[in-house]
């Protein structure tokens, strides 16, 4: 699902400059501002259902944003393009739970918020 969420990241929010997981930035690539850092906080235990053989997991992702200025913006972009968007795998759409100021240094700051989904466990 990480990379459904990266999708529309990158379709619906033009103002990023890059859109990916931790692991793929290169440092180069980190000076490209504004860029989205998009990881896997937490998966709940999948819970199966007494009437069905599904098993859903509830997710908890976080989409870091780092800018060399106003996060703002930026943020709204963000929570336009999640806010209620509910992916193929998804049996409940995205909700924001949350957010908070990672750093500050000079005009760069950093911007976390979590994002939950509740989706079939892989």
């Amino acid at each position: 699902m990480i990379n459904d969420l990266i999708g529309r990241l990158r379709e619906e929010c033009p103002s990023l400059s890059l859109v990916e997981e931790p692991s793929r930035i290169l440092p180069i690539e980190r000076e490209q501002y504004p860029v989205a850092t998009v990881y896997l906080v937490k998966a709940d235990p999948p819970e199966t259902r007494m009437l069905s053989r599904d098993e859903r997991e509830t997710r908890r992702y976080r989409v870091l944003l780092t800018v060399n200025g106003n996060y703002e913006s930026l943020r709204k972009e963000v929570k336009a393009a999640l806010s209620g968007w509910q992916p193929a795998d998804a049996s409940v759409p995205f909700s924001f739970s949350g957010g908070e100021l990672q750093q500050i240094s000079g005009s760069l700051q950093q911007w976390a918020d979590n994002w939950t989904v509740t989706a079939c466990a892989e």
